[in-house]
């Protein structure tokens, strides 16, 4: 297995656990206990991606458009890493305009 083999499971198995849990979280018969190891799956590929760098935000674009969890994960990457204008892409421009709109209410 190649690094970007490796970097590509991390992306898909973060948008698999996320359409987990987003399923999951609405379930009467799923605990507490049981969402949390999920989310500990889930931020340990997020965690992969992150020591990744660029290529793990790079293996996550061409996931966003068909998966909320690929976009949640993107988003997360690009926040820490101040990509703010891939945010902004990312949003479909809707960054600049949150961002327009606070400086405007700061005065």
């Amino acid at each position: 297995m190649t690094t970007n083999d490796l970097i590509q499971e991390h992306a898909e198995e973060c948008c698999f656990l996320w359409h987990q849990r987003s399923v999951a979280v609405f379930l009467p018969d799923v605990g507490l206990d049981q969402l949390d190891r999920l989310d500990e799956r889930l931020l340990a590929h997020l965690d992969g991606l992150r020591v990744a760098g660029a290529a793990g935000i790079e293996a996550l674009l061409p996931l966003v458009p068909g998966e909320s969890g690929a976009a949640w994960a993107a988003a997360i990457l690009c926040a820490e890493e101040s990509r703010l204008g891939l945010l902004d892409r990312l949003l479909g421009g809707r960054a600049g305009d949150s961002a327009a709109a606070a400086r405007r209410l700061d005065g």
